[in-house]
């Protein structure tokens, strides 16, 4: 497949708010491109407005991304529908260009794309990959990949390893639990592949190239969630910091893109909670990219952005009127995928015993009256439990409780519903909407982000193609 490269290969990024771009300027050293996977306007509300409840005032964004000076909003839709999918907004934030749903790095007729990542490692950038799920997933692989199918995951695992690209770092490949084989790939392209953290802390690029992975990994090859695993210290920050220290000797320009994916991931479940610490952990990679720049701000650009909203989120809801108490959120310390296998694998599983499970886990029937579970609630409940555990139980509870209500999902499902519409927050979907998405800049040219543009402009505002 023959490569479309973006037409000008030009960086032209100057001192933000002093000087306008110039074709004379040089190109920025370092770059920062921050994908949200998922996350929208309402997301990001959602934990400004959770951070500033728990620090108890509304006189300043808590939310470090929020405070960027530069913003604008890009819209996302694909070459074949306005809700586009994760693999086709991907390939139009790392190369440019529109395709298809379901395509990856490559237009509606399978010409290959040449990403932004691509063009900078030519230009002799070292790149780093970051992300919270596999690395061979949809947004990462964009950057380096060309497949017909974004479920082509042995080809593109194989594509990554034949990037060079000095560092790629979260979590491990996806392709592996089918075809083990991949892993020669890297061996071939001399990585060192390794979830050891000392070895990851001590490796420089003197000992080559670095495949970093999380030390723990979930049934699909990611980064747990954050709210299950609080303590655990590899998490996006830590990636993104070792991206930097890595680079930083080197004293080679450099670009790295980072992943927030598990925010998509936690609103397709329309789980509040889990989605809201994705978010706080996203913020604090972002931070951790910010305090680079605050240490480089004439030679450094930050971009953060997302590839589409996910769960059409709102922030009120008319159970709550005019309101909406994201801390509430604090009540849950368990995802979604977490609590399904709490219950799964509880082979003494009771209805008394979920109950016990979900107030420890949910916070229901806590002290906090807005947290009772009404008749509803629990109906809710009883139905999903003995649908999902003790189906001959449920004939009859139906029957004797005149049970009209809906199936509703799984128990977890319920619970996550419940506690969203406690807390007042809206879902409209279990997929992705079309809505535009917000894009934040600071650094050397970033006026240029400001105002309404298509997704496929970002990386040529990168390039200063527009």
């Amino acid at each position: 497949m023959k490569k479309l490269f973006l037409s000008t290969l030009i960086i032209v990024i100057t001192i933000f708010c002093t000087t306008s771009c110039t074709n004379s300027s040089k190109p920025p050293k370092y770059i920062f491109y921050f994908i949200g996977d998922g996350f929208g306007l309402a997301q990001s509300l959602l934990a400004e407005n959770y951070l500033d409840a728990k620090a108890g005032d509304t006189a300043e964004y808590h939310l470090d991304m929020l405070k960027l000076p530069i913003s604008g909003y890009a819209t996302t839709y694909s070459a074949s529908s306005f809700v586009t999918c994760s693999s086709a907004a991907g390939t139009a934030l790392a190369t440019g260009h529109k395709t298809n749903n379901g395509m990856l790095g490559v237009s509606p007729d399978t010409a290959a794309f040449t990403s932004i990542a691509e063009i900078l490692h030519e230009e002799n950038y070292n790149i780093g990959i970051i992300t919270s799920v596999s690395l061979d997933h949809a947004t990462p692989a964009s950057f380096y990949a060309n497949e017909v199918s974004r479920n082509g995951f042995s080809s593109i695992a194989r594509q990554m390893a034949e990037s060079n690209f000095e560092f790629f770092g979260g979590g491990s490949l996806y392709a592996a639990k089918n075809d083990t084989a991949v892993w020669a790939s890297f061996k071939d392209y001399n990585y060192t592949v390794t979830n050891d953290t000392a070895i990851i802390n001590n490796h420089t690029l003197n000992d080559g190239k670095l495949f970093a992975i999380s030390r723990k990994i979930e049934k699909n090859m990611d980064i747990p969630y954050l709210i299950d695993s609080k303590e655990y210290d590899m998490h996006l920050p830590s990636f993104v910091k070792k991206a930097i220290d890595l680079f930083k000797v080197d004293k080679k320009n450099f670009f790295i893109m980072v992943e927030g994916g598990k925010i998509d991931w936690a609103c397709h479940d329309n789980d509040a909670a889990s989605t809201l610490f994705e978010i706080i952990d996203f913020n604090e990679a972002f931070k951790v990219a910010y305090d680079f720049y605050l240490e480089h701000p004439k030679e450094t650009l930050i971009i953060i952005t997302s590839d589409h909203e996910t769960g059409g989120m709102s922030l009120g809801r008319s159970s709550t009127g005019y309101a909406c108490y994201p801390e509430m959120l604090d009540n849950q310390n368990i995802s979604i995928d977490a609590f399904k296998d709490k219950l799964k694998n509880d082979n003494d599983l009771n209805l008394t015993k979920t109950f016990e499970y979900i107030c420890s886990d949910f916070g229901f029937n806590n002290e906090d009256s807005r947290m009772m579970l009404n008749k509803t609630d629990s109906l809710a409940i009883e139905y999903a439990y003995y649908n999902a555990f003790e189906k001959d139980k449920l004939d009859k509870f139906v029957n004797d409780n005149n049970y009209t209500g809906y199936a509703s999902g799984s128990v977890a499902k319920v619970c996550v519903r419940i506690i969203s519409e406690k807390a007042g927050i809206g879902w409209t979907t279990g997929s992705h909407s079309g809505i535009a998405v917000p894009v934040r800049a600071i650094g050397r040219c970033a006026e240029k982000f400001n105002g309404f543009y298509d997704n496929t402009d970002i990386p040529k505002k990168i390039m200063n193609q527009d």
